[in-house]
């Protein structure tokens, strides 16, 4: 017989048990069917995302280094498409926001996009736990970015913006009317501004060239002779050589010779660098610089080169076929693989020289269409002439044509001047009703192989007679990416020379306009050249009521017109100036202090500033001649060569600007 304790522990063992467990089924089932007890959803992210920091910040805002990248840490992982596809991450140049900080020697810069080139990593970075609050470190993404040349320009702003569409992970729900995603806010502009350059020299010259006697393999060859009149191209991409003239077997006979400069290696090397033609053999004396001319017995008189971005060359010079013959013209292509033939361009055909050809200048666009023009003596009257070479037919033009109207002489030096997209202008000074004359034509060299015809742009207002009694010289042109053209000369008035100048915006101005302020003496030597984003600079030298030369300048944008005449240094010799844009529109005039030789001088234009710097000498050279310069890559360094007088002997030196 059971007692009562025992009964119960029965009960619970035998009975209570399987109760508990339906009753609590019945329990979870109910649960299931009422939302009051559903799991909660998970937490959902609606926090935007943030810049944690950034690499230039404001402790290295000034001064940053044109090598180094810009670096950028977001608080979570971003969705990259927003970043580069979508545009969330831009760069400019110049600064978006005016200048509130006092510094006087800001000066709002055209705010410009430029090209970038974007790449991303994880890191870790420290964030708080949604749910227990406490601090924990995840994944972010990391934006690493430079500029498309590669460096950064130097001596220029820069401004970073990163806006939406940049956002995280957190994906639009269809489900909802509103857009779930998480955009960051504000434009977050990271500004610095570039380091700026130096001037240094290159101690390397070209040195070692290549040499091939008739039917016998080339060899290197090491060399000392004479080289002079050096002149240097470029284009955008970081291609740079160097041309002069450099005697041969035959004492006083110049050839005509090239290298490439490698601007990253600091070296010379022949245009294809992978072509090695060493000294013996010797891998450590391998030849730089190689002949651009055949001819043995005649020199090379004057020349002129060209490069586009995609490395071909087009070079023209004059010479006479023979020793007493008349000068021709003659050209060489390389056409990014291989240099063409010799080929004589100024009398082919029907069309025949009755005298001598001179002056010779050449222009290219960016497929390879090669144009060329020069001074030509006819027997009669001198004229400007032209031939083109047209990548579709693969040959020059079979007979050279006049591009002036023939009613008077060319007198002086044409001059030359093409955009990429094959838009050309010519400009020379010519005698009409007893007077000299600017005239000008005009080609689009990638439509047509037809010039149209000639016009004179040099007039001007009737009433303004103590400009109309002299004559108009020395023309000089730049045309910039629209195809719109800037030329400029010198005017006579009666007592003085000024300078003067007209615009080409799909026709040339009906008048020309006077450039210069005072006209206290002789204008001299105008030179034009036009920036990347179409800024024109002319500089001049402007005599005064002393001994002393000022050299001047001013700056054009189609936007606010000239700029006040500036002057950058007086001095009692100021000669051969030349001038040349960077990238960014800064600029750089070089020129030299003695007519045939002197201290080499130059002055720098900071678009960042709106100014130039006192003018200085940039190396211990003495003796030089001849300066030249041009842009490397499209980072703000420059390459400049001169010839090198001691006494008898004329040598070659080259200088750098850069970091």
């Amino acid at each position: 017989m059971y007692s009562l304790a025992n009964r119960c522990t029965q009960w619970n063992s035998s009975i209570l048990l399987p109760l508990i467990s339906f009753f609590l089924m019945l329990t979870l089932s109910a649960c299931n069917d009422d939302k009051s007890f559903a799991a909660p959803d998970p937490i959902k992210d609606t926090t935007p995302p943030t810049i944690l920091s950034s690499i230039p910040n404001e402790v290295i805002a000034n001064g940053f280094e044109v090598d180094f990248d810009v670096e950028i840490i977001f608080s979570e992982r971003m969705n990259l498409d927003s970043l580069t596809t979508e545009g969330g991450v831009k760069l400019f140049s110049g600064k978006k926001e005016d200048s509130t900080s006092g510094d006087v020697n800001f000066v709002e810069q055209e705010f410009l996009p430029n090209e970038s080139v974007i790449s991303f990593s994880e890191v870790p970075v420290p964030s708080e736990d949604l749910i227990t609050g406490k601090e924990i470190v995840i994944p972010a993404t990391k934006l690493t970015l430079r500029h498309a040349s590669g460096r950064f320009a130097l001596d220029t702003a820069y401004t970073v913006t990163v806006e939406s569409p940049a956002r995280d992970l957190v994906e639009d729900d269809p489900k909802t009317a509103e857009d779930d995603r998480n955009y960051i806010v504000g434009s977050n502009p990271i500004d610095f501004i570039t380091q700026k350059g130096n001037w240094k020299t290159i101690r390397s010259i070209p040195s070692i060239r290549i040499e091939a006697a008739q039917d016998e393999s080339e060899a290197a060859v090491e060399v000392s002779d004479n080289r002079i009149s050096p002149r240097l191209i470029s284009n955008n991409k970081g291609d740079a050589f160097a041309l002069w003239l450099q005697e041969g077997n035959i004492a006083g006979v110049n050839q005509l010779w090239i290298s490439r400069y490698l601007v990253n290696e600091k070296k010379w090397s022949l245009i294809d660098p992978t072509k090695q033609v060493c000294v013996n053999d010797n891998i450590s004396k391998c030849a730089n610089a190689e002949r651009v001319d055949t001819k043995d017995v005649t020199s090379v008189i004057d020349y002129q080169a060209t490069v586009n971005d995609n490395g071909q060359i087009a070079v023209v010079w004059s010479q006479a076929a023979q020793a007493g013959g008349f000068v021709a013209i003659y050209a060489r292509r390389f056409d990014g693989s291989s240099w063409s033939e010799v080929q004589e361009i100024s009398s082919s055909g029907l069309s025949n020289q009755a005298g001598d050809a001179d002056s010779p200048k050449v222009a290219m666009d960016k497929s390879g269409n090669v144009l060329a023009i020069w001074r030509e003596n006819t027997g009669i009257k001198t004229r400007i002439k032209t031939n083109i070479f047209q990548v579709a037919n693969g040959a020059w033009t079979e007979a050279p044509a006049f591009i002036d109207d023939g009613t008077g002489s060319a007198t002086q030096t044409p001059e030359l001047a093409i955009n990429e997209n094959g838009r050309a202008v010519a400009v020379w000074s010519q005698s009409q009703d007893g007077r000299l004359h600017i005239f000008s034509n005009r080609i689009r060299l990638s439509q047509s192989s037809d010039w149209q015809s000639p016009v004179r742009i040099d007039e001007i207002t009737p009433s303004s007679i103590e400009y109309s009694i002299g004559d108009s010289s020395k023309p000089k042109v730049a045309i910039d990416n629209n195809g719109d053209a800037l030329a400029v000369w010198l005017k006579f008035d009666g007592q003085r020379n000024n300078v003067w100048y007209n615009r080409f915006t799909g026709n040339w101005g009906t008048e020309a306009l006077s450039l210069e302020g005072d006209r206290r003496g002789d204008a001299e030597a105008p030179v034009v050249t036009i920036s990347r984003d179409n800024k024109g600079l002319v500089v001049w030298k402007q005599r005064t009521n002393t001994s002393t030369t000022e050299l001047k300048a001013r700056i054009f944008a189609a936007a606010t017109g000239w700029q006040n005449e500036k002057t950058l240094t007086s001095d009692t010799q100021i000669h051969k100036h030349i001038a040349r844009f960077d990238s960014e529109g800064n600029a750089h005039l070089i020129w030299q202090g003695g007519q045939v030789k002197g201290q080499l001088f130059f002055s720098y234009y900071s678009e960042l500033t709106d100014t130039w710097t006192e003018a200085d000498d940039f190396t211990l050279e003495s003796n030089a001649n001849n300066v030249s310069i041009t842009a490397l890559f499209e980072d703000g360094r420059f390459l400049s060569a001169w010839e090198t007088i001691d006494g008898l002997s004329k040598q070659l030196n080259f200088n750098t600007f850069s970091d």
